[in-house]
């Protein structure tokens, strides 16, 4: 890939599959291509945030923001410095800059607040409901809200359901019998025993 918005998928993949060679390998091509995309600077700490892995989160954050001095007001690093417990955000205030944009639902989890979490998936403007209720809810710092039954209604009504009685289920779900199925860490418990 050439263009900015493959190499940010890339890079959020790596992210994603915690994989840091390949999150390296995207952030060398997106600082080649514009230095100044602010994936280059966020690639690092979405890996360490999107993991649960707080403290190296608020590292990357930090290094980010001495690398670039814009990223001190970027709104998705002030929400989760709100999240964690760094900024004197107003709360209402974080709440609603995140209700309509899903791609900040790991913010949500990362503060523990499992309504904002759902909320936010709810939202009559947030976009784009099924690719990111999934991609968001089954990454690790917000898996523990797969086991409650907001989640079950969401991945019925997006299609989840349906589709993964028909192709097969992802780890983190398991049908029971034909008319239920349950997701969360009961599952992946069991699938690795």
């Amino acid at each position: 890939p050439q263009t900015i918005a493959a190499w940010w998928r890339f890079n959020a993949t790596g992210a994603y599959a915690d994989r840091n060679d390949l999150v390296k390998e995207g952030t060398a091509h997106l600082q080649a291509l514009n230095p100044e995309f602010t994936g280059t600077r966020l690639a690092k700490f979405l890996r360490e945030a999107w993991h649960g892995r707080r403290d190296a989160a608020l590292a990357a954050l930090k290094q980010a923001e001495r690398s670039s001095p814009g990223a001190q007001s970027d709104p998705e690093l002030l929400l989760y410095r709100w999240a964690v417990g760094q900024s004197q955000m107003d709360g209402p205030d974080a709440r609603a800059a995140m209700l309509t944009k899903p791609t900040f639902s790991y913010i949500a989890a990362a503060a523990g607040d499992s309504d904002l979490f759902f909320d936010i998936f709810q939202h009559p403007e947030s976009r784009a409901q099924r690719y990111y209720f999934w991609f968001y809810v089954s990454m690790p710092v917000a898996r523990k809200q797969l086991a409650d039954p907001r989640a079950k209604m969401l991945l019925r009504r997006l299609g989840f359901e349906a589709y993964w009685r028909e192709q097969g289920w992802p780890t983190l779900c398991q049908p029971l019998g034909g008319e239920d199925f349950e997701c969360g860490r009961s599952v992946s418990a069991a699938g690795a025993a």
